[in-house]
């Protein structure tokens, strides 16, 4: 799989995750964004679910359509793991 072809099943990915979203949001308008701030987190979440998957690739993981949509969407939830693990630090000596 090349890597364009990855990013593109990877942004499809976001883009479910994100539809998915508004599909939830339709019907609440308390949860709305003002649309500028909406729209760029939308775009950006959608690229970085691409992105997650050229990096899968580039790590040599087999990838296929559907596992490349599946990180794609899942992209949120991947980078909250990531986020949440800290390494755990000894405390230091002050000289």
């Amino acid at each position: 799989m090349s890597g364009i072809e990855a990013f593109s099943w990877g942004l499809f990915g976001g883009f479910i995750a994100e539809a998915l979203t508004w599909y939830k949001d339709r019907r609440n308008p308390t949860t709305a964004l003002p649309w500028r701030k909406y729209w760029f987190t939308t775009v950006i979440m959608i690229f970085i679910g691409g992105g997650l998957v050229l990096m899968y690739l580039r790590s040599g993981a087999g990838l296929n359509p559907i596992l490349c949509v599946n990180i794609g969407a899942t992209a949120p939830l991947i980078i909250a793991a990531l986020s949440s693990i800290t390494p755990k630090v000894s405390a230091g000596k002050v000289d």
